[in-house]
This record gives structure tokens, C-alpha cells and sequence, in this order.
């Protein structure tokens, strides 16, 4: 096919979970989805109806007519950078359906921070000097923002909000998402959805029990955090971060609480009680 329709996308959120639910997405026999992670194609590319940019796009796809067309792409929830992406995708195709998966907005922001000290972003591992200087990190968790965005121009029925946690519970979330899709649960293959984070220490090296204990012990010291650059691993943040992180989200959260597109208010108890320290 020289052209296609989108049907679908992952629109987010940045280290949500999007790429696990591609993957499993990817596996229905019934999707064609883009065979280059994160094309970015309606947010960074700003020529989208080109020639030339919708035959490099519908190159990144093979497959039938009768399947469905789908990619994820995290920036696509960017609205501070990339306001106009909700624009383009319901121009392109007004009957897409658009997948949204959240995440704890503290996790998001922690994950976000280990992510950047990992590539040596972080100067000195001042976490805190990072957090005023880069406004992404905050702007990324603030979801109410994000989704607005998209309930602006796509109908409610359109769009599916889900928290990343609940892919991880049992198989129903995900079921969900594939009857949203009109896709039969019935028909996916059977999935490897062991851990696939190859960045977290614990993970590499489950296989060595000693290696596994020291990783453990070292994790739940409070000096653990600093070590992150050169043993990833999961640790816990001094709390001044968390509290610095609840007060610049909480707002938005509530706003995203009323709403009511989906449940939230573990989240917003938890961001009220750090925000007020």
C-alpha cells in the first residue's frame, strides 16, 4: 500500500509503559504496526502531507488491507512542544483511536530521572539542579494537560486512558485494549511478558542469586541513588525530590481526578500528602 490510514496509536505517556504495549499490540495477526519504534511522524515531522513525507511513513509498514495500521510514538503527548499533534492525527484519520497508558506520576518522573543519569546527562548527579533546569520532567507527568489535548478533538468513545499498572495485573486490561481496537482477544499469540528492562541491574543478572542479593542490599541504601550512572538499578530518591516533583504535579492531577477519564485518587491523596511537606 503507497498510502494507508492510521488507525490507531500509543500517543504516551513518556516511560509509561508504551513500548510494552507495542509490542504486545504488534503481536496481533490482525495489525500491521510500524516497524520503526517511535517515528514521531505527527509531532517532529512538520511536512506530513508530502509525498515524499507519506512515502518514507507507509514505507515503515507492510502488510494487508484488511489490517489495522498502528504505531507509538511518546512524543505525541509532548503538548508543550508539540501542540498541534492531536490536530494532525484526527486530520489524518478522524475515526483513529487513540491509547493513552499513565503512570504513577512520581514513578514517571523518577524512571525519567534514573533514564537521564544513565546517559550521563545528570552533571555531579544533582538531581534537584536537573529538575529546575529541564521543565520536562514535571511537564510530562502532568497528564490532565496531555489528555485535554486530545478530548479537544477526538470524541470520548475514541479514546482509552489506562494505567500502566493495571497491564501488569492480570491479562483483562489488555483485553480491553484489544476489543477497544475491535481486535479478538482470542486470536493473540502466547507472549513472553517477563521483565525486558535490561538497564535494571536486578534484571540482568536474576540468573546469579549471590549477584542478585548484593544488588538488593545496595538498593535499599540511601546512598543507593548516586550509584545509578555506573549499577542501574531501582532506588528510592531523597524525599525533598518527591516532595518537589507532588508540588509541581498536584494540581494538574486533580484537575485530571475531575475529570473523571480515569481513576486516579490514590494519586492525588499521595501527591497531596508530599506536596504539604
Amino acid at each position: 500500500m503507497p498510502y494507508g490510514k492510521l488507525d490507531f496509536v500509543i500517543a504516551g505517556v513518556q516511560k509509561g509503559g508504551t513500548t510494552s504495549l507495542a509490542e504486545q499490540i504488534s503481536a496481533h495477526p490482525n495489525v500491521s504496526f510500524c516497524s520503526e519504534k517511535e517515528p514521531h511522524f505527527f509531532s517532529k515531522r512538520q511536512d506530513v502531507s508530502s509525498e515524499k513525507a507519506r512515502l518514507d511513513y507507509w514505507s515503515l509498514y507492510t502488510g494487508n488491507d484488511d489490517d489495522l495500521y498502528g504505531e507509538a510514538s511518546t512524543s505525541y503527548t509532548f503538548v508543550d512542544e508539540y501542540p498541534e499533534t492531536a490536530s494532525k492525527l484526527y486530520h489524518h484519520n478522524p475515526d483513529m483511536k487513540i491509547i493513552i497508558v499513565l503512570r504513577d506520576p512520581i514513578k514517571r518522573v523518577i524512571s525519567h530521572v534514573y533514564h537521564r543519569m544513565r546517559k550521563g546527562l545528570i552533571p555531579n548527579g544533582d538531581v534537584m539542579a536537573s529538575l529546575h533546569h529541564h521543565s520536562d520532567y514535571i511537564d510530562r507527568s502532568r497528564y490532565y494537560a496531555q489528555l485535554k489535548a486530545y478530548f479537544d478533538v477526538f470524541p470520548e468513545s475514541q479514546i482509552k486512558v489506562l494505567r500502566s499498572e493495571s497491564l501488569h495485573k492480570n491479562g483483562d486490561a489488555f483485553n480491553d485494549v484489544l476489543t477497544f481496537l475491535g481486535l479478538s482477544p482470542e486470536l493473540m499469540p502466547t507472549l513472553d511478558t517477563s521483565p525486558k528492562n535490561i538497564s535494571d541491574a536486578s534484571v540482568r543478572l536474576r540468573h546469579i542469586p549471590m549477584a542478585s542479593l548484593v544488588i538488593k542490599w545496595i538498593s535499599h541504601q540511601p546512598w543507593a541513588w548516586r550509584l545509578t550512572p555506573y549499577l542501574p538499578m531501582k532506588t528510592t530518591l531523597p524525599e525533598e525530590i518527591h516532595s518537589y516533583v507532588a508540588k509541581g504535579v498536584v494540581d494538574d492531577i486533580i484537575l485530571l481526578a475531575n475529570k473523571g477519564w480515569v481513576e486516579v485518587s490514590d494519586w492525588v491523596d499521595e501527591l497531596k500528602r508530599l506536596a504539604a511537606r
